[in-house]
Protein backbone atom coordinates (compact mmCIF):
# COMPACT_ATOMS: atom_id res chain seq x y z
CA UNK A 1 0.00 0.00 0.00
CA UNK A 2 1.59 3.39 -1.08
CA UNK A 3 1.68 5.87 1.92
CA UNK A 4 -0.15 8.15 0.72
CA UNK A 5 -3.03 6.28 0.57
CA UNK A 6 -5.75 5.76 3.38
CA UNK A 7 -8.19 3.38 4.56
CA UNK A 8 -11.58 4.92 5.70
CA UNK A 9 -13.34 3.26 8.52
CA UNK A 10 -16.60 3.64 9.57
CA UNK A 11 -16.19 2.60 13.58
CA UNK A 12 -19.84 3.40 14.87
CA UNK A 13 -19.33 -0.09 16.95
CA UNK A 14 -16.86 -1.61 19.57
CA UNK A 15 -15.64 -4.01 17.38
CA UNK A 16 -14.96 -0.68 14.51
CA UNK A 17 -13.07 0.90 17.47
CA UNK A 18 -10.80 -2.25 17.88
CA UNK A 19 -10.30 -2.53 13.82
CA UNK A 20 -8.94 1.50 14.28
CA UNK A 21 -7.03 0.25 16.86
CA UNK A 22 -5.40 -2.68 15.40
CA UNK A 23 -4.73 -0.63 12.11
CA UNK A 24 -2.60 2.49 14.26
CA UNK A 25 -0.84 -0.40 15.93
CA UNK A 26 0.06 -2.02 12.27
CA UNK A 27 1.49 1.38 11.15
CA UNK A 28 -1.13 1.79 8.62
CA UNK A 29 -2.75 4.83 7.55
CA UNK A 30 -6.32 5.11 8.52
CA UNK A 31 -8.69 8.22 8.51
CA UNK A 32 -12.39 7.66 10.84
CA UNK A 33 -15.57 8.56 9.21
CA UNK A 34 -18.02 10.05 11.39
CA UNK A 35 -21.60 11.28 11.69
CA UNK A 36 -21.77 13.29 14.64
CA UNK A 37 -18.71 15.73 16.13
CA UNK A 38 -18.95 13.74 19.05
CA UNK A 39 -17.75 10.57 16.92
CA UNK A 40 -15.06 12.71 15.93
CA UNK A 41 -14.00 12.94 19.20
CA UNK A 42 -14.27 9.60 20.02
CA UNK A 43 -12.11 8.47 17.28
CA UNK A 44 -9.59 10.93 18.13
CA UNK A 45 -9.46 9.08 21.86
CA UNK A 46 -8.61 6.39 20.24
CA UNK A 47 -5.28 8.21 18.29
CA UNK A 48 -7.75 8.75 14.77
CA UNK A 49 -6.23 12.01 13.87
CA UNK A 50 -8.02 12.51 10.73
CA UNK A 51 -12.00 12.40 10.77
CA UNK A 52 -14.61 12.92 7.83
CA UNK A 53 -17.61 14.43 9.28
CA UNK A 54 -20.49 13.24 7.28
CA UNK A 55 -23.68 15.41 8.20
CA UNK A 56 -26.85 12.76 8.32
CA UNK A 57 -29.01 15.77 7.51
CA UNK A 58 -27.02 17.56 4.98
CA UNK A 59 -26.25 16.23 1.30
CA UNK A 60 -22.47 17.57 2.08
CA UNK A 61 -19.92 16.58 3.57
CA UNK A 62 -17.99 18.36 5.53
CA UNK A 63 -14.03 17.68 5.87
CA UNK A 64 -12.31 17.79 8.88
CA UNK A 65 -9.08 16.76 7.48
CA UNK A 66 -7.47 16.03 3.90
CA UNK A 67 -9.42 13.61 1.63
CA UNK A 68 -7.67 12.66 -1.41
CA UNK A 69 -10.07 12.08 -3.70
CA UNK A 70 -9.61 8.41 -5.48
CA UNK A 71 -6.79 7.62 -3.22
CA UNK A 72 -8.41 5.50 -0.13
CA UNK A 73 -6.88 2.06 -0.27
CA UNK A 74 -10.04 0.53 1.10
CA UNK A 75 -13.18 1.62 2.94
CA UNK A 76 -14.03 -0.35 5.45
CA UNK A 77 -17.59 0.21 6.99
CA UNK A 78 -18.54 -1.42 10.07
CA UNK A 79 -23.10 -1.83 10.32
CA UNK A 80 -24.32 -0.63 13.40
CA UNK A 81 -27.80 0.79 11.73
CA UNK A 82 -28.86 -0.20 8.42
CA UNK A 83 -29.99 2.98 7.25
CA UNK A 84 -26.67 4.31 8.17
CA UNK A 85 -24.39 2.25 6.30
CA UNK A 86 -26.46 2.37 3.20
CA UNK A 87 -26.14 6.19 3.23
CA UNK A 88 -22.31 6.22 3.76
CA UNK A 89 -21.97 3.53 1.65
CA UNK A 90 -23.87 5.63 -1.47
CA UNK A 91 -21.30 8.55 -0.07
CA UNK A 92 -18.64 7.33 -0.44
CA UNK A 93 -18.91 4.73 -3.02
CA UNK A 94 -17.47 7.88 -6.00
CA UNK A 95 -14.52 8.48 -3.48
CA UNK A 96 -12.86 5.08 -4.65
CA UNK A 97 -12.32 2.90 -7.44
CA UNK A 98 -11.48 -0.07 -5.06
CA UNK A 99 -12.70 -2.24 -2.52
CA UNK A 100 -15.42 -1.15 0.22
CA UNK A 101 -15.98 -3.69 2.83
CA UNK A 102 -19.15 -3.82 5.14
CA UNK A 103 -18.99 -5.83 8.23
CA UNK A 104 -22.14 -6.61 9.54
CA UNK A 105 -23.74 -9.41 11.83
CA UNK A 106 -26.76 -9.31 9.90
CA UNK A 107 -27.48 -12.69 8.08
CA UNK A 108 -29.70 -11.38 4.91
CA UNK A 109 -28.34 -7.68 3.82
CA UNK A 110 -25.61 -8.95 1.39
CA UNK A 111 -27.83 -7.95 -1.44
CA UNK A 112 -28.76 -4.52 -0.13
CA UNK A 113 -25.44 -3.78 1.11
CA UNK A 114 -24.03 -4.56 -2.51
CA UNK A 115 -26.47 -2.47 -4.31
CA UNK A 116 -25.57 0.50 -2.34
CA UNK A 117 -22.13 -0.05 -3.42
CA UNK A 118 -20.45 -2.22 -0.94
CA UNK A 119 -18.05 -5.00 -2.77
CA UNK A 120 -17.47 -7.09 0.05
CA UNK A 121 -19.68 -7.94 3.24
CA UNK A 122 -18.18 -9.91 5.92
CA UNK A 123 -20.36 -11.87 8.06
CA UNK A 124 -18.24 -11.35 12.18
CA UNK A 125 -20.25 -11.97 15.39
CA UNK A 126 -16.41 -10.50 16.72
CA UNK A 127 -15.37 -7.99 14.30
CA UNK A 128 -11.85 -9.81 14.29
CA UNK A 129 -11.46 -8.97 10.17
CA UNK A 130 -7.90 -8.41 10.22
CA UNK A 131 -7.62 -9.73 7.30
CA UNK A 132 -8.84 -7.58 5.36
CA UNK A 133 -5.42 -5.17 5.53
CA UNK A 134 -3.00 -7.96 5.14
Amino acid sequence: MCESELILVSAPTKAGETFLLRLRQLGLPCQALAESEADCRRMRALGVELCLLMEPEGDETVDRGPLPLQSFEKIILFDNSMAQCCRQLERVRPWTRRKIYVITERIFADAIFKQYGADFVIHSKTGQVDFIVR
